[in-house]
């Protein structure tokens, strides 16, 4: 499975807590990319330490060597918010590539 950048799949502008920003989760081909992600991947389950606390771009450098892939730790958890999920022994999946 390639990498899918979650802007690639198209966006929109719109805004989030009152700010504006650019999401792409009305778009269909972001939506079948979420849609399909029991599909097209497996996971292996770890537990949030406190070193990675509210810190998904750590827990995608990792994983992944990268901190790019912190919107995909927080899709395929269902987190929009870092600060509010991500907390101390939550059990999180993370997505083989």
């Amino acid at each position: 499975m390639t990498y899918t950048n979650h802007l690639s799949t198209g966006f929109d502008r719109t805004t989030y807590k009152g700010k504006p920003m650019i999401a792409s989760v009305t778009n269909a081909k972001y939506l079948n990319f979420v849609e399909n992600l029991e599909v097209n991947y497996e996971f292996e389950y770890v537990f949030v330490t406190p070193a990675v606390k509210h810190r998904p771009d750590l827990i995608s450098d990792a994983f992944y060597d990268t901190v790019d892939l912190d919107w995909f730790i927080l899709l395929v958890n269902n987190i929009r918010d870092p600060f509010e999920g991500l907390n101390i022994g939550d059990r999180i999946r993370i997505p083989k590539l």
